[in-house]
């Protein structure tokens, strides 16, 4: 999620972007681990400032104290809107969107002035059972930001509760990102099915477009994942190139 620069006031939203793998796992982890200390740094300065605003005599420190505390406000609804790890899942993305829309209005800032993206795994396949399969490694670690702490901060079914207990229980960072992992084996078919996009072209097509639905205006995909077979990775990539990608385009 970001800015919408003022450039856009008035025209039509940016055009719906599809980036197959535009950011490596590595990448995403570290950089969430990065923004989720930089939250914590921020509403630790948000507190004191206004702790500090309410224990002042002077008035005019005061105001500085608040202003600061806001601002540091501003700050962290800006970085949480850039932190859900929410998969595919339509419902859970809703909610992030509208949650990040609430952040921002509380914190005094227009809840419509950003914009939204979402980095999703995808495996793309004519056979069920081998899409899966390309994206059950990625997946581990997509998911595991969801269950980080060993609990969920996103509302999450029971079911999906027990699955993402499961994952967090079984994490082995020896084997991070393989789809023949023993956290992979923990990852349910339907989860699959939700939480990433998996199946035959006509099918991801379809899910991209229930994304599109939603406001997002970039989705970046990651394909398949160490663990998963060659040749059905090799008859993914060709499907997604010759067949998602154009068909996202009519």
């Amino acid at each position: 999620m970001r800015e919408k620069s003022s450039g856009h006031a008035g025209r039509a939203p940016p055009a719906f972007t599809l980036q197959p793998n535009l950011i490596m796992n590595s990448d995403i982890k570290s950089t969430i681990k990065t923004l989720n200390d930089l939250i914590e740094t921020l509403r630790d300065g948000q507190h004191g400032f206004k702790t500090a605003a309410e224990d002042v005599k002077a008035s005019e420190l005061a105001q500085l104290f608040n202003r600061y505390s806001v601002q540091r406000g501003e700050f962290v609804a800006e970085l949480q809107a850039r932190v859900l790890a929410l998969g595919a899942d339509v419902e859970r993305l809703k909610w992030g969107i509208a949650l990040a829309k609430k952040t921002r209005q509380e914190a005094g800032l227009d809840p419509n002035g950003i914009t939204f993206g979402a980095y999703l795994n995808l495996g793309c396949h004519t056979d069920m059972e081998a899409a899966r399969s390309l994206v059950r490694g990625g997946l581990t670690t997509f998911a595991r930001f969801s269950v980080m702490h060993g609990k969920t901060e996103v509302p999450t079914s029971a079911g999906d509760q027990k699955v993402l207990k499961a994952l967090h229980s079984n994490y082995d960072m020896k084997a991070h990102t393989r789809g023949d992992s023993r956290q992979a084996g923990t990852l349910t078919d339907d989860f699959v099915d939700r939480f990433a996009i998996v199946g035959p072209p006509e099918r991801c097509i379809e899910r991209l477009k229930e994304l599109q639905a939603l406001g997002l205006d970039k989705v970046a995909i990651s394909g398949a994942t160490r663990g998963a077979a060659e040749v059905d990775a090799a008859i993914g990539r060709k499907l997604v190139t010759e067949q998602v990608l154009p068909g996202m385009q009519r």
